[in-house]
């Protein structure tokens, strides 16, 4: 049987150095889970820069809420359908908590549906979410309701077991600061690029705390 590797090499580019906690390496912990792999919102073809020699001890279950993969997959629609395992909604998933041992996540929108059909300008819904993540980092953990990656990250840090990971692409300071609330961990990220509406890790990778 072979190894299971991310079907898609990462066309990120790569920097000279990046940054890792001491003593985490990235494959030993990935063998040290014993949970579900997932990729969300998957696949990317984009691919994963941490995983470009990473290998799993389990098959990736990739899974999207469109069978074709939807807008990041739009040239690609043939090859999503056949990579694509399961149907599976962010907003409404109920995946059993402690069940996931490495969590995948690339092409996933800032905003949930009912905020995109409500707020019709991209700029106040940055704005919108970005408070919202704000409040959430200060105050309660409650679901979040506009931001569709902060829910992704609240229902992460219960599906995940602990030592579980999440590996992602392009994550914003601020999603990281309220992961970090959440009990998940900074373990590993390749640089912080800036825009005209925030700052973000290209590649990072977060662990569940034990």
């Amino acid at each position: 049987m072979t190894t299971p590797v991310y079907p898609f090499k990462s066309v990120f580019r790569k920097r000279k150095k990046h940054w890792a906690a001491d003593s985490f390496d990235l494959q030993q912990a990935i063998q040290s889970v014993d949970g579900r792999v997932i990729e969300f919102a998957g696949p990317s073809f984009n691919g994963y820069y941490f995983l470009n020699r990473i290998r799993f001890l389990k098959p990736i279950e990739i899974t999207n809420c469109k069978p074709d993969g939807g807008f990041f997959a739009i040239h690609n629609q043939n090859q999503a359908k056949q990579l694509i395992s399961q149907l599976l909604d962010i907003e409404h998933m109920n995946i059993a908590r402690g069940s996931v041992g490495v969590a995948l996540l690339s092409c996933l929108t800032i905003m949930n549906e009912a905020t995109i059909k409500n707020v019709t300008n991209i700029d106040a819904i940055v704005e919108l979410t970005n408070q919202e993540i704000d409040a959430l980092t200060a105050g309660k953990q409650t679901p979040p309701v506009h931001s569709l990656r902060a829910l992704f990250l609240f229902k992460a840090s219960k599906f995940l077991e602990p030592g579980g990971l999440l590996i992602a692409e392009q994550l914003s300071l601020r999603e990281v600061q309220y992961a970090k609330k959440l009990g998940l961990q900074l373990q590993m990220f390749n640089g912080v690029n800036h825009d005209k509406t925030d700052s973000y890790y290209q590649s990072l990778v977060l662990q569940r705390l034990k």
